[in-house]
């Protein structure tokens, strides 16, 4: 048993041991230990103090009785709902209140603008969730784990008692359900899920237990699931998008032989798409017909609002026994672009924003505050580097990719920039000026990676451009290909992001085009851009380089840095990994040493001594970072301005806000309320 928290150095250390179990509270987190500093910023998160962590007692004992929401007491003397004993499971969630034991309060106001908005992420709520301030890992819909002593097992609790939002039990049928009928189902999914439950090709062995407990393993030790646990590998079987068994076997083949004629009646091709259409939802026509886990469940979805209700099932409370949430419903207005976000911000709409809020804009909140009757709050962005530009080394026009894949186009681009402009101008004096790179609280941090051409000098990037055989220039002084033609990049970017990216490229735009390299720039739908990034369509990737603590660089598949992940925003690599991850059967042969590479990684995530563990990673983010400059960053670590409309509580003065602490879903969001 481990006391209060552990490292992974003690993970590792522990394990070589025999070490039996890491088990996490079923209720609270212990509080959490002082924080150190990150550059420009006020805590740090995944520190190397700060990894796989457990808990073993929790905050404080609920109280004897637990309290029913008055949003569910007349249901409950009417006898349309269990009383509040029924409906908790046996051991509840206690969660952490910031100003203390809240009301039950009416609505909840929040904007959205797009596909994510602050309940976006908010909804996806897991089996264990994360601390905002330091990465600790608590329990959350699940009870705790148990670690085997080689690190191949894996033994996980659900909350015994838990109930979807219509009261049927969550029980280890569910987890069978989604990893026999849905993760590898062939019909349904072509690939198995990542973030964790796949090592290289490999994707976990399931054993059911008993109702509440459940086994993963692998054939070589993963030590990198208790940071998946923190992340999306927590809720993938068990998020609001999730696989209750009882609902989706309806609309399986496997179970409900008329399927197939229910969903052409419905409107379908397939079955698959209409079992599709029936877990995942959104806001179409099933928007709230699926059960749920979160704190509220979607009930209504137009092109304009949606509205979410308290779940009756909901498996947390407060300290004395109430049951949370506080607030009875969610109003998600969506709005159509940044403006319109922007006014309805400072017009007082929004309980709380953050998502959507960009630093550029934060006059524009300040002055706006006494009216809007709102405050400002300075949080921290966890980013190595908020934006960066990584150049596709697969590009289609060959004589495009020969040039991004020579180590000085990506040193002269980086030196090019002018990173003291793009913070004054856009991040108004906050944050560091880096290169991409993990945070400085990571064990294995090297200074010499953020620091690496991240210097502003235009001579040095001339110098370099000439070197590669860039010196002929056209009449306008733009640099021409070997070919004759003129050198001219496409930068392709989305606005539907949560960070600058728009402004960040207007000046980087310049700054190339000073020292000879023409480019123009589109924003196009975040969904084409992800589409162009996967399909090898992009020049180059524009997006923020997160997950840099060690608590999510550490994730496989998740990694926007070192190159372990295929996702369209960050296309550099993409092709050669795919080769990679798919033994030469899709994409484009790697040079030896990017294969090196990406066995490095493979490596790296089933490394089992503290040793393995330090050395692998200095020798990837050396390559990647020394040698490659895969990712070219600008700056991080910048402010973030949180909206938190007066009277509204529970919310913290500071912390951080970004993908590495889960955005509002490490805020504790059902413990907020309105005071009178």
């Amino acid at each position: 048993m481990f006391d209060k928290k552990i490292g992974r150095r003690q993970f590792l250390r522990l394990s070589a041991l025999g070490a039996a179990s890491v088990i996490l509270a079923a209720c609270g987190p212990t509080p959490a230990p002082a924080a150190t500093t990150a550059p420009e910023a006020t805590a740090t998160t995944g520190s190397s103090q700060a990894q796989p962590t457990a808990t073993t007692a929790p905050t404080q004992k609920p109280a004897a009785k637990y309290k029913e929401s008055p949003t569910y007491a007349q249901m409950v003397k009417d006898g349309k709902l269990p009383a509040i004993d029924s409906r908790l499971p046996q051991e509840p969630r206690i969660l952490p209140n910031v100003d203390g034991i809240g009301t039950y309060s009416d609505t909840l106001h929040l904007l959205s603008m797009g596909t994510f908005g602050d309940f976006g992420h908010e909804m996806f709520q897991g089996s264990f969730g994360e601390n905002n301030k330091d990465g600790s890992i608590f329990a959350d819909f699940c009870s705790g784990y148990e670690v085997s002593p080689d690190a191949k097992t894996f033994t996980i609790h659900i909350r015994k008692g838990l109930k979807w939002s219509d009261g049927e039990p969550v029980t280890t049928a569910d987890v069978k359900f989604w990893y026999d009928d849905d993760a590898t189902y062939k019909e349904i999914s072509s690939s198995t899920p990542g973030f964790g439950y796949t090592m290289g090709t490999e994707f976990c062995k399931l054993e059911v237990v008993d109702d509440f407990t459940y086994k993963l393993s692998w054939s070589k030790p993963n030590p990198t699931f208790p940071y998946t646990l923190r992340y999306w590998a927590s809720m993938w079987w068990g998020s609001p998008t999730g696989t209750p068994a009882h609902y989706l076997k309806k609309y399986h083949k496997k179970y409900n032989p008329d399927v197939e004629t229910e969903a052409k009646a419905e409107g379908f091709d397939t079955w698959v798409a209409y079992y599709g259409a029936r877990k995942n939802p959104g806001g179409g026509k099933y928007a709230g017909t699926v059960p749920a886990l979160g704190s509220w469940i979607i009930k209504t979805a137009t092109t304009t609002n949606q509205t979410y209700a308290a779940n009756p099932y909901y498996w947390g409370v407060d300290q004395q026994g109430n049951q949370l949430p506080y607030f009875k419903d969610v109003q998600e207005v969506l709005v159509a672009d940044q403006e319109a976000y922007n006014l309805k911000v400072v017009a007082g709409e929004a309980d709380y924003a953050a998502f959507n809020t960009k630093l550029k804009d934060m006059p524009l909140f300040v002055d706006g505050a006494d009216k809007g009757g709102y405050d400002v709050r300075k949080f921290k962005s966890p980013r190595g580097s908020d934006e960066s530009f990584s150049f596709n080394f697969t590009y289609k026009d060959k004589a495009i990719a020969e040039i991004f894949v020579d180590p000085r186009w990506n040193q002269a681009m980086s030196y090019a920039i002018n990173r003291k402009e793009i913070q004054d101008v856009v991040f108004l004096g906050t944050g560091a000026l880096r290169q991409a790179a993990p945070n400085p609280e990571d064990s294995f941090f090297k200074k010499e990676w953020e620091d690496y051409c991240a210097s502003y000098d235009a001579a040095k990037a001339n110098s370099l451009l000439d070197d590669m055989g860039l010196k002929d220039k056209d009449a306008d002084g733009f640099r021409k290909r070997k070919d004759g033609t003129t050198l001219e990049i496409l930068i392709e970017y989305t606005t539907n992001i949560d960070s600058p990216a728009a402004d960040v490229i207007a000046l980087v735009s310049q700054h190339w085009k000073a020292v000879g390299i023409k480019n123009s720039y589109k924003a196009i739908d975040r969904d084409l851009l992800f589409s162009r990034g996967t399909t090898n369509e992009l020049m180059l990737g524009v997006w923020h380089t997160d997950r840099t603590n060690e608590s999510r660089i550490y994730v496989p598949a998740a990694g926007k840095l070192i190159a372990d992940s295929l996702a369209g925003e960050n296309p550099s690599t993409n092709e050669w990994f795919r080769w990679y991850n798919t033994s030469g059967k899709e994409g484009i042969e790697p040079p030896d040493d990017w294969k090196q590479h990406f066995k490095d990684i493979d490596d790296w995530h089933s490394a089992t001594t503290q040793d393995q563990y330090k050395s692998l990673a200095t020798k990837i983010l050396d390559f990647v970072i020394l040698q490659k400059l895969r990712v070219i960053g600008t700056v991080g670590y910048s402010a973030w301005p949180v909206i938190v409309k007066k009277g509204v509580k529970n919310i913290p003065a500071t912390g951080f806000m970004g993908d590495d602490t889960g955005f509002a879903r490490s805020l504790f969001t059902a413990t907020w309320f309105r005071s009178a």
